[in-house]
């Protein structure tokens, strides 16, 4: 199984819990919107909302992983992969614009030549 196969079974996992969790909501407005239902029950919805919502973003988020693993470009998330961003260290370079015009003005250090030899 290649990784664009398995995207696609991720994402049809994908929309079975998007279905799921877009019933759920509707049905959670609608006690919301119903003065008789019992704040019990809308507790209860929202604990079964809230790992299908989890679950949710993470399938996206593994999918698109999986779908661009090998894409030149593309940075794997630390969350997903070992991969850590490190911070480089900035070194600043200002040249010399005149530095061609003296190159032929500056003494040699004696030292530099003996290499040569």
């Amino acid at each position: 199984m290649d990784n664009k196969q398995l995207a696609k079974e991720y994402k049809r996992s994908l929309k079975l819990i998007t279905c799921r969790v877009n019933m759920l909501k509707i049905r959670l407005k609608e006690l919301e919107a119903n003065r008789r239902s019992s704040k019990q029950e809308i507790t209860e919805l929202k604990m079964r909302l809230k790992p299908l919502l989890a679950m949710q973003r993470d399938l996206r988020e593994i999918t698109r992983e999986v779908q661009n693993y090998y894409e030149p470009g593309w940075w794997r998330s630390e969350d997903y992969t070992f991969n850590r961003r490190k911070p480089r260290r900035f070194i600043p370079y200002f040249r010399n614009v005149f530095e061609e015009d003296i190159l032929d003005q500056l003494e040699p250090d004696p030292g530099d030549e003996e290499g040569l030899v």
